[in-house]
């Protein structure tokens, strides 16, 4: 185990010293940067009975995936159900589609390809799809999911 000792300023005349755990502080660190990015996607209360989040969600290896989510409230062991939008489809119908999965029991994921892929001009749309499909392993991690991913069309 590793440790640093660092000293702070002078307290009264004595000069205080702290010693620090790096892998604990790392760990702490970690957890309270992955609560920051994971917490919020389903503590917001969308329609009866649903926690919904529209907005960015931190996945396993590293991904964030920006788009609507939503839950039965309070319940785990979820099956996951990615909902790809086709071309032209309406943010309204996408929303009401993850909605009709959640209300089914399942934690439905609606990926915004767009703010997905920000930095990302020159890919097309072709490209972000085959990305996301490289990267849907990683959901079957989902703290509220049960390892079971399905891709569907709306």
């Amino acid at each position: 185990m590793s440790s640093v000792d660092t000293s702070a300023a002078s307290l009264g005349g004595k000069l205080a010293t702290v010693t620090i755990d790096r892998r604990r502080m790392m760990g702490a660190a970690a957890l309270a940067v992955a609560g920051v990015a994971a917490a919020p996607a389903f503590g917001m209360v969308g329609e009866a009975g649903l926690s919904t989040f529209r907005g960015q969600y931190a996945i396993h290896g590293g991904h964030l995936l920006s788009g609507y989510f939503a839950s039965p409230k309070g319940k785990t062991n979820l099956g996951v159900v990615v909902l790809m939008a086709e071309q032209g489809t309406s943010q309204a119908r996408v929303d009401a589609a993850a909605q009709r999965h959640a209300r089914a029991g399942y934690l439905a994921i609606a990926p915004d390809l767009a703010a997905t892929y920000s930095g990302s001009a020159v890919m097309g749309r072709d490209a972000m799809v085959a990305d996301l499909m490289a990267v849907l392993p990683n959901l079957k991690r989902l703290p509220l999911g049960n390892g079971q991913v399905t891709v569907v069309s709306v």
